[in-house]
């Protein structure tokens, strides 16, 4: 059971239940949305626009739907801990918790409630998926080109003409394999600049 201590209280999160010493009492669904998100702004104020899109996505809703829901939390925690403020109000701004969360288990995962980030999450995992070989194959490659550029370095440090025709030979390989490396452009040249 996913339980955490809010204040005098604990919070059952899956069961959507506060208690304190055997008084208990039902959270609403958007009161408990709403109470997860304060904990999880971890003293900050949670914005009155947040709270209005988490509860109620993809809906334009007034400001006094959302006064209501926040004033049934502050009930039904008061209904378990009387005399004890659990939600502040900051005019014009948001709310916040205004009680300490002691570390315990963090509110479960959210479910996904709205199909199109769902179909869009998807959606990015198919395309990673996809691009995996690409992604390997630029991998390598990047890892090349920095093996390379290295090499050109070693071989400038030595100050000989030599070493340096040599170096500019592997900063020409590292731009070759990966043309925006900046490092490799940037790097020394014969003359021995270093």
């Amino acid at each position: 059971m996913d339980r955490r201590h809010i204040g005098r209280v604990v919070v059952d999160w899956d069961g959507r239940r506060v208690s304190r010493n055997g008084s208990a009492a039902e959270l609403n669904w958007r009161g408990r949305e709403a109470l997860e998100m304060l904990v999880a702004a971890e003293g900050r104020v949670v914005d009155r626009d947040s709270l209005a899109k988490r509860l109620w996505p993809d809906t334009l809703v007034d400001e006094t739907s959302l006064t209501k829901v926040m004033s049934q939390l502050r009930k039904t925690l008061q209904e378990v801990d009387p005399g004890t403020e659990y939600v502040e109000t900051i005019p014009r701004v948001g709310y916040r918790l205004a009680v300490a969360v002691q570390p315990g288990e963090a509110a479960p995962p959210k479910p996904v409630r709205n199909w199109r980030w769902a179909a869009g999450m998807a959606a990015v995992v198919l395309a990673a998926g996809a691009a995996a070989p690409w992604l390997a194959g630029w991998w390598e490659q990047n890892r090349d080109a920095e093996k390379a550029y290295a090499e050109g370095m070693r071989l400038v440090r030595k100050r000989d003409y030599e070493a340096a025709k040599k170096s500019v030979e592997e900063f020409r390989k590292a731009i070759e394999l990966n043309p925006g490396h900046a490092r490799a452009w940037a790097a020394p040249g014969p003359a021995g600049r270093a």
